[in-house]
Formats: structure tokens, C-alpha cells, sequence
């Protein structure tokens, strides 16, 4: 019995997926087997030839080939980021699944799922895109007026972890130095840009709430001025830190179980009920 309130969307499927990616020429005979191959109209052979790891990234997500200006800052961008401190959650995840003896090609999916979340990690970076993008035109000052309100009755918890001011917050109760090296690594550089420029504006002007740079919010500048869109910021995050999250379960992955602190018995509180 067919259900007459279910209405046809009337959008009509087509009949192939297409994508501006990837192009392949088949064989003469056979035309399941590739012949040549192009990446964003470029003969694939050549790019290879040609171009190093910086450029081939830049062009699979952008679709052209970075000027000089972008292919440094997305060079800095990619080492300097290449792998978070043994700290974070995605890091410890990683040496844990290793430790474990997790099947090695689990460690890096698992440890992916972590570096994506919120909480410094990739939906951060999102979400601080966006924050920039809407709000970059506003002279930081003013834009910070605006928000005093909704600092002021802040969770401030969430407010340190970089939740509700996207990409800044605190380390440990404090403002976190070492972001803001890292920070200074690309800016007044000659490829530094505007989305940059205007954090940094942004960070000056928090100082006296004791917020400042997190790692999320540089990359996510960095992003913004390299021409990436938000919704991409979450995954190339992800990218960016997935050697070294790698790295991390590897190491550890040959390790024996007892290399790993474990809590001792008298730290166990256990409750009658």
C-alpha cells in the first residue's frame, strides 16, 4: 500500500559523479585501465616531475598552484604543526592504542577521531574559521565590545578551553606561551595576511581576560588567509597533525604494557554500596 502523504522531492539524480579533481584517459581497449592521468587539469606525469609535497597539497584543495607568498606559508604551516605535544588527547590516545598493541593501521583512524573534536582539536578550528571570516572587516576592539555581555556571564571553563571565543584561550590557567611563539613564526612576515594580522589584533585586546593564542587559532588564520573555506578546517587539521599522531602510536606500539604508568593501588577509592 503506497503512502499518499509521502510527496516526490521531483530532484531528479544524475547519472554519473563528477568531480574537477581528478581526470583519467583510458586505454584504447579497455576502458577500466588509465592510460594518463590529470589533477585539476594539470598532466599528472608532469606535476609529479615538477612539483614538490607544498604545491601538490595547495593545488588537490585549492585547484591552481600556490604563488610564492602561499606556498610559504603553507610550508610553515604544515612543519610547524606536524605533530601535537605528547599532551593532547589525540597524542595520548595514539601511544595508548599503540601501547595496547591496537592493529597498527587502527591507531591513526582512532586517533584521528580525537584530533577532530572540539577541544583543540579540528572543530575548533572550524569553528574559529567561521568566527574570523564573519567577523575580520570589525576592528577587534569594537568586535570585543560586542562580546562583553556574553563574556561576562561565560562559562569560564569553557571560556579557558577556547569554546566560546574560538582558537583562544588559556593552557593550564595561563596564557599559553609557547602558542604564542609559535605565533610570532608567522607573524610581520612578508607572507603573513590580513586574517592573521587581525588575530593577532584580536589577542592584544584580550590580554586583560588572561585569553590568548591556542594552537587551534593560528591554524585557523593560517587557513583563512591561505584561501580555505571553514567547512575544510576541521579535516585539514586532522591532515596537518596525523604524521605525527602516527609517529606517537608507533613508537610506542612495540613497547611493553609495564612502559606505561598505570594508577597504583592505593590511588583506587573504592565505595562499599
Amino acid at each position: 500500500m503506497v503512502n499518499r502523504s509521502v510527496k516526490s522531492r521531483k530532484e531528479p539524480f544524475v547519472k554519473k559523479a563528477s568531480t574537477n579533481i581528478w581526470q583519467e584517459q583510458p586505454v584504447e581497449h579497455n576502458p577500466y585501465l588509465v592510460e594518463k592521468t590529470h589533477l585539476r587539469g594539470y598532466d599528472f606525469d608532469e606535476l609529479t616531475q615538477h612539483c614538490d609535497f607544498t604545491e601538490m597539497f595547495y593545488l588537490l584543495f585549492l585547484g591552481e598552484l600556490p604563488n610564492r607568498n602561499q606556498k610559504q606559508l603553507l610550508q610553515l604551516l604544515l612543519v610547524t604543526f606536524i605533530s601535537p605535544s605528547p599532551r593532547h588527547p589525540a597524542s595520548r590516545s595514539a601511544m595508548s592504542l599503540g601501547g595496547g598493541k591496537t592493529f597498527p593501521q587502527h591507531i591513526l583512524p582512532a586517533s584521528l577521531g580525537i584530533a577532530g573534536g572540539e577541544y583543540l582539536g579540528g572543530r575548533q578550528v572550524q569553528l574559529c574559521m567561521q568566527l574570523i571570516q564573519d567577523n575580520h572587516q570589525i576592528i577587534p576592539a569594537l568586535w570585543l565590545e560586542e562580546q562583553e555581555a556574553r563574556l561576562a556571564v561565560a562559562d569560564k571553563a569553557l571560556l579557558a578551553e577556547g569554546r566560546i571565543i574560538y582558537g583562544f584561550g588559556q593552557q593550564y590557567g595561563e596564557i599559553d606561551p609557547y602558542a604564542s611563539l609559535l605565533a610570532d613564526k608567522f607573524l610581520g612576515k612578508s607572507f603573513s595576511g590580513p586574517h592573521l594580522t587581525w588575530c593577532a589584533g584580536l589577542v592584544e585586546e584580550l590580554k586583560p581576560y588572561c585569553i590568548g593564542w591556542l594552537q587551534t587559532g593560528i591554524v585557523a588564520a593560517v587557513l583563512c588567509d591561505l584561501g580555505f573555506p571553514p567547512h575544510a578546517g576541521a579535516g585539514l587539521f586532522q591532515l596537518i597533525q596525523a604524521p605525527g599522531l602516527l609517529a606517537h602510536g608507533l613508537e610506542a606500539y612495540p613497547k611493553s604494557r609495564t612502559e606505561f604508568p598505570f594508577v597504583r593501588d592505593e590511588d583506587y577509592d573504592i565505595v562499599d554500596t
